[in-house]
């Protein structure tokens, strides 16, 4: 029984790879509607095949996977693609700033923040205090710093906080948290004007 489950869903993630590449091929072919030029309507395509496979695959193959197309289809060289893809300075400060959240849980910071949190006097019994306490963190620390270093640090004390008190992942507050703290951090980082 468990074998014909594994060989099913090895199918059905076979049938996800093809249907992820198709779009992206596919689309690019359709003639394009008037202000689209035919290079759009391959970028359109690429992308919609990107978040079908995000959606169904992961992040990493389909991402790879679209750039490699994107750069099949002669718009531009795919040395040029990669180095602009990931030797932009975003994507530098992201993957620090990962590492540094991986580093943060590892070492078990965030789970003793979430800990002292909650153990506050003020806190007991004041669900929405922690949720502000929170939302100002992030938009302190998003004017301070950057707004996603702030999202990330702040969802990883979040994450800890939900298994230490028994959150499920799609239950209400923890999703009306992490939008809550990206739009903080987004409103911190347009604070101030310099």
């Amino acid at each position: 029984m468990a074998e014909q489950a594994a060989k099913s869903k090895k199918n059905l993630s076979l049938l996800h790879y093809t249907i992820t590449l198709a779009i992206m091929l596919m689309v690019g072919m359709i003639p394009p509607a008037e202000p689209i030029t035919v290079l759009g309507m391959k970028v359109v395509g690429v992308f919609a095949g990107m978040v079908y496979g995000w959606s169904t695959l992961g992040l990493i193959f389909p991402s790879l996977l679209g750039l490699c197309i994107f750069a099949v289809s002669g718009s531009i060289p795919i040395n040029q693609l990669f180095m602009e893809g990931f030797g932009n300075n975003v994507v530098v400060l992201l993957i620090f700033i990962f590492i540094f959240a991986a580093a943060i849980t590892e070492a078990g910071i965030g789970e003793f923040i979430a800990t002292w949190l909650i153990t506050r006097r003020a806190m007991l019994g004041r669900p929405w205090l922690l949720t502000a306490i929170f939302f100002l963190a992030a938009f302190l620390t998003s004017a301070a710093v950057n707004s996603f270093g702030s999202m990330i640090i702040c969802w990883g004390i979040l994450y800890d906080l939900c298994k230490k008190v028994g959150y499920k992942p799609g239950e209400a507050w923890p999703a009306f948290m992490v939008f809550g703290i990206t739009i903080s951090a987004i409103l911190g980082s347009g604070s101030f004007a310099f």
